[in-house]
Parts: C-alpha cells; structure tokens; sequence
C-alpha cells in the first residue's frame, strides 16, 4: 500500500485496505446440533525500520500508527510493533474467501500530523509486514 502525503498536508494522514484471513473450517456438536465455525487468529506487525514503533524512514524518522479491524463487525485494535494483537479474530470459513471477493479484514495505516508537521525531507519509507498465526 502507499500512502501520499505532503509536509503541507493538514491533520492526521491515512489509508486502509481491506484484505482476507482464511480461518480453518471448526464443526461442533453443541446441544444436539453440529454448529460451523472457522478458527480463530492474532495479527502481528513488524516495522523493517522500527524497534517497538512503526518508523517511517527518511532525513529524519516519523513514527506511525496500525489498526486492524474486523469487516464484519467493525470491532479494532491499534497494533503495537512485533506484538501479537491482543483479539483473536475469526477467519473467514471460505478458503477462497467467496473468489477473492469477501474481504474480512480492514489494515489502517495513520501517520499523525504532529509527525508530518516534524518532516524534514519528502519521501520516507518503511516495509510492514503481517504475520497471521491461527489459534
């Protein structure tokens, strides 16, 4: 994902993107019923340039914000770097997530202002990456 910003912009800087976490197929029998479900998972993000912060890097670094969020049911957590997320969330029971089109997952990326308002240079970059562990 890239995110444009300006040292010009005003206020809080972001973008989202909605992605799918497949989740193991679960059948229960509960109550003389079979109930399906699908396992459970943590997210974790990792900064290439941070060490318990997002960095953005450039001339000078800025540090920056994650959420991830649930599509269904909207319920978010702010991640913190190299941390596994304190929710579980469940995964989606489809393993091609209805052809690729059933996003259950939303990734939001936020650079706030008071760390645009201290850029020095024009251009600032950082490599995240998601790792999903299943429960």
């Amino acid at each position: 994902m890239l995110l444009d910003a300006t040292t010009s912009s005003l206020g809080t800087v972001e973008a989202s993107q909605e992605f799918c976490v497949y989740g193991t197929p679960l059948e229960t029998f509960l109550w003389w019923t079979w109930t399906y479900d699908s396992s459970l998972f943590r997210v974790t993000a990792d900064s290439q340039n941070g060490n318990g912060s997002f960095i953005l890097r450039g001339i000078n670094d800025l540090e920056y914000e994650i959420e991830i969020a649930s599509v269904d049911d909207g319920f978010s957590e702010n991640l913190r770097e190299g941390t596994p997320s304190n929710t579980r969330w469940r995964g989606h029971g489809d393993l091609s997530c209805a052809n690729y089109s059933d996003e259950n997952m939303r990734i939001t990326i936020r650079v706030p202002q008071e760390q645009l308002e201290s850029a020095i240079g024009n251009s600032y970059t950082d490599t995240l990456t998601l790792t999903v562990e299943l429960e």
